[in-house]
């Protein structure tokens, strides 16, 4: 009987690490939306494209897959004073090659002021677009819901077996199905439409 004991208390230490991380990906993406949520307020004002470029590599050396990345320096004037940045959105960094990022990077190729919008509490920080739920907030929630949807059923076997008893397991598995396959459409499919919420001045 000890045994079993030490058996399920090993087994459930061993789970937590990866509960804590589903936890730390639901925080995180959390986080992202309220930050994205809280530009509402910034003010807007006329901007200048300073450079505009769009930088592609190697995610690791011989590896497949690539990570693009956006280079935008944009100059503002806020209360007699010139500003410059190179945030597009916030937490709207590299990542891999999807069409947003060249979206954004030919819209903008030909174009010489924007719309800027800043943070009135701090006028060194702008952006280019204020949305709520950008690329890489849905992959942050992609990335949740797939990494929760593998150790779920781990998780629920081992803290509450009753309740799969109760709900049963086919039902269980049909939902982490569906979690996996939302994620995998979130990751794979996921266009904040960051290109065109990007005001361009004649």
């Amino acid at each position: 009987m000890k045994n079993r004991r030490w058996k399920d208390l090993g087994a459930k230490l061993f789970l937590a690490p990866f509960f804590l991380l589903s936890v730390a990906l639901a925080g995180l993406a959390i986080h992202n939306g309220v930050q994205n949520l809280q530009t509402k307020n910034w003010l807007s004002t006329k901007g200048r494209i300073v450079k505009n470029e769009i930088q592609s590599g190697r995610v690791q050396r011989g590896g497949g897959g690539s990570n693009t990345k956006n280079i935008i320096i944009y100059e503002y004037d806020v209360e007699g004073r010139t500003f410059r940045s190179d945030q597009i959105a916030l937490n709207f960094g590299g990542g891999p090659d999807h069409e947003p990022r060249r979206a954004i990077y030919q819209k903008l190729k030909n174009a010489t002021s924007v719309i800027v919008y800043y943070n009135p509490k701090n006028h060194n920080e702008a952006i280019l677009l204020k949305k709520i739920f950008t690329t890489n907030l849905i992959w942050d929630i992609g990335f949740f819901l797939a990494w929760t949807s593998i150790v779920s059923p781990f998780f629920l076997m081992m803290y509450f077996p009753k309740w799969i008893v109760r709900v049963g397991r086919g039902r269980m598995w049909i939902s982490i199905l569906i979690g996996l396959f939302v994620s995998f459409m979130l990751i794979t499919f996921s266009n904040g439409g960051e290109a065109a919420s990007i005001q361009i001045l004649q």
